[in-house]
């Protein structure tokens, strides 16, 4: 059953009918005395994710959850299980999705405050709700401001493995640019600022690139404000200069120049 459902995971089954294929498949490993493990049930995350039904990988872990609380510890959520969640969230793209993915990370942070240190979220779960977000940015005002949020968590975290990258705040000016307006292009522009502050401050992990300054270009590009011609030129020497003093990482490209209009 389980080589089915992998087979079928882009198939036409609606989430009922998924959902049943679930039931289906713990009902035969409690008939043959093989219960469901937490391996067992990532995968079943896995194949839901895979097969764009993120409400599916939801509902398996909330049944997780509820098993794990009743006693059965065998089927204890871990953190691959809700970074698998949340991934499904990002890549389904619906209007909801961001909403979704940053209520499973709250719910993982809310465990770890509680004692369980061992599904406190990472740096895959925040980028992956940072993706979610970038995805519903044009369909939910918030969603930048809740980017922002996670961003200022990773920050202020002690972990070193849970500071923002370059790529981080990279997807924070896509998720700005996703909203577009005067907001969005202040933020391109300081977000750059902070790029570098950090780098300067000694997070390695943060050096500014072409990549993201050409994010930020497009971003105020695309922002549709009065000046974003002279914003974008502005950034672009900026890159230059840097470039010309050293900085190969920041080398402009033909995109450099296409986004900025120049």
């Amino acid at each position: 059953l389980m080589e089915h459902l992998v087979k079928k995971e882009r198939s036409g089954y609606d989430n009922e009918s998924f959902s049943n294929r679930i039931v289906q498949f713990e009902g035969h490993g409690n008939s043959y005395n093989c219960k469901p493990d937490i391996f067992t049930y990532n995968t079943l995350i896995s194949i839901a994710a895979n097969a764009g039904r993120p409400e599916v990988a939801e509902e398996t872990l909330e049944k997780m959850a509820k098993k794990s609380a009743a006693g059965d510890f065998s089927v204890k959520p871990d953190k691959t299980t809700f970074n698998t969640v949340i991934s499904a969230w990002a890549r389904s793209k619906t209007h909801s999705s961001g909403d979704k993915a940053a209520g499973v990370i709250h719910l993982m942070q809310k465990m770890a405050d509680e004692g369980d240190e061992s599904v406190r979220p990472d740096r895959i779960s925040l980028t992956s709700v940072m993706n979610s977000l970038i995805s519903s940015a044009k369909r939910s005002r918030n969603a930048p401001l809740q980017a922002e949020d996670i961003i200022q968590r990773m920050e202020q975290s002690k972990d070193s493995h849970l500071q923002p990258d370059t790529v981080t705040y990279t997807s924070l000016i896509k998720c700005w640019g996703q909203k577009g307006g005067l907001k969005a292009a202040e933020r391109a522009e300081k977000i750059i600022d902070t790029l570098h502050k950090r780098y300067d401050d000694g997070y390695i992990e943060c050096k500014p690139d072409s990549y993201a300054y050409n994010v930020a270009l497009d971003t105020i590009a695309k922002s549709g404000v009065g000046d974003a011609a002279e914003r974008a030129e502005a950034v672009l020497n900026r890159m230059k200069n840097l470039f010309n003093s050293g900085k190969t990482d920041l080398a402009p490209t033909t995109e450099s120049f296409a986004k900025s209009g120049v």
